[in-house]
């Protein structure tokens, strides 16, 4: 939950009609927010979609290439289609 420490939202109530304004505050808010599941995009271009496991943009693009990761036919990427290739390229750990 975004806290509103500043009175943004008290203000961004009152100014409905100032566009400019209201973006700003909704920018000011939303940048003082640890990213979360929610705030992350569902389709995402190479650069995002690189460094959500943390690859460089070029092992992506060769990993999608390959079809060890799916993309759209848009060349975008889903969060569900990363997940998935996270999850399976996961290692199991040998038991002792």
């Amino acid at each position: 939950m975004v806290k509103d420490d500043e009175g943004f939202f008290v203000k961004l109530k009152s100014n409905l009609k100032d566009i400019p304004y209201r973006a700003y505050i909704v920018q000011r808010s939303l940048a003082s927010t640890e990213p979360t599941d929610a705030v992350l995009p569902s389709i995402m271009n190479t650069g995002q979609a690189a460094a959500y496991p943390g690859l460089s943009q070029s092992k992506t693009y060769k990993l999608a290439q390959s079809g060890e990761i799916r993309r759209t036919p848009q060349k975008r990427f889903r969060k569900v289609d990363l997940d998935a290739y996270l999850h399976a390229s996961q290692k199991p750990k040998k038991g002792r």
